[in-house]
């Protein structure tokens, strides 16, 4: 077998692959920020889940409607739940079976950060090279 020949480029190569590098580091942030919002969502459920377990029927509560919006409800129940499976379709769940779905959901989340927390450091790792290998380039053009 014959040893690699090193890679040659010229300085727009350089830019243009750095260019390259930095916009999938970017969207591999859009990803990572998708994914921990959903975990944060799915940790709050949890918890509010486990709450609602201990609490007995017909208990006041406050539901937040989001953007900081407020209402009080009843507890009819506190062992059901509605899970939405797609647009406007609900399906009933006890408290258990969504706290299990939610742990499922977790886990996911958690293994796709970590996933994508990797290739950003492979990404940072090659724009850190490639930032290096345009200077220098930039430096022989200059000469």
């Amino acid at each position: 077998m014959s040893e690699p020949r090193p890679i040659q480029m010229n300085f727009q190569q350089a830019i243009q692959m750095l260019q390259q590098e930095r916009a999938s580091f970017e969207a591999l942030q859009e990803r990572m920020e998708k994914y921990r919002l959903n975990l944060e969502e799915t940790l709050i459920v949890q918890e509010a889940l486990n709450t609602v377990q201990k609490l007995k029927e017909d208990k006041s509560v406050k539901i937040s409607l989001g953007a900081g919006v407020y209402m009080d409800a009843n507890l009819v129940t506190t062992d059901k739940v509605l899970i939405t499976l797609g647009g406007a379709i609900l399906k009933p769940a006890s408290i258990p079976e969504a706290l299990k779905g939610l742990e499922n959901r977790q886990k996911e989340a958690e293994m796709e950060i970590a996933k994508i927390s990797e290739e950003q450091r492979k990404h940072m790792a090659n724009i850190n090279s490639l930032t290096q290998v345009a200077r220098s380039l930039g430096d022989k053009n200059r000469q």
